[in-house]
């Protein structure tokens, strides 16, 4: 979201549990600011703000650093949170499979009692089920996202959260990012217009950051082969 979007930088976060990482400006090739484990970035005139984590939490800190980000959203009187996470492509149930479609939500929705979100519902976006959330499953609470889910859904000021999931294989993920970031502007209303008498929805500009050019390092050389 953030390089298609263009959102500029706007505060650097820190916190004790997140492991500290620095780095050359992900979206400004070939050089930028300095990059770090926590970012912010905004647009007023599209009322968004992003936070990206760079960098894990430490082992046994999770529910901490949940709590304060929970207390910081919070004073901060944000109308709703989104958060953006990845499942295990393991916890999958042969019906989702089969629908090729990989992303889900859970919702704390205040007022509907099936967790039910009238705006995920309206374009379509299914809801995590609840055999794909199993007693095994249950094992990985202490992990992303679950305590930031539940620290947000219980804090004081009753923030309106949504997590959006997408169900991931070890590997090449750009292609779920892509789609993460084409579901998370349509349900913030952040695509162009729908072109007349067309029913999908129009997309989003999708542009890679610079920094992805070095994900997998560079092409082999031909005289191997």
């Amino acid at each position: 979201l953030i390089s298609p979007l263009e959102l500029p930088r706007v505060a650097y976060l820190e916190h004790d549990a997140v492991l500290p990482c620095v780095g050359n400006d992900p979206y400004v090739a070939p050089c930028g600011a300095v990059a770090t484990s926590m970012e912010l970035y905004a647009d007023a005139s599209k009322s968004l703000v992003v936070m990206q984590q760079r960098s894990p939490v430490t082992p046994g800190k999770q529910r901490e650093f949940a709590a304060d980000l929970a207390t910081w959203a919070e004073r901060c009187k944000f109308k709703e949170v989104v958060v953006l996470s990845g499942l295990s492509a393991k916890w999958r149930t042969e019906q989702r499979i089969g629908l090729g479609f990989q992303l889900c939500y859970i919702a704390s929705t205040a007022g509907t009692a099936d967790g039910a979100h009238p705006r995920c519902e309206e374009i379509g976006l299914p809801r995590l089920a609840d055999e794909e959330f199993g007693p095994e499953a249950r094992q990985e609470l202490r992990l992303p996202p679950w305590p930031l889910f539940e620290a947000l859904k219980g804090s004081d000021g009753g923030n309106d959260v949504v997590t959006f999931l997408a169900f991931c294989n070890e590997g090449d993920n750009i292609p779920d990012a892509a789609a993460m970031a084409q579901l998370t502007a349509h349900y913030l209303n952040l695509l162009p217009e729908t072109p007349a008498g067309q029913d999908r929805p129009a997309s989003l500009q999708w542009r890679m950051p610079p920094s992805w050019a070095h994900l997998y390092g560079p092409p082999p050389e031909v005289g191997l082969f």
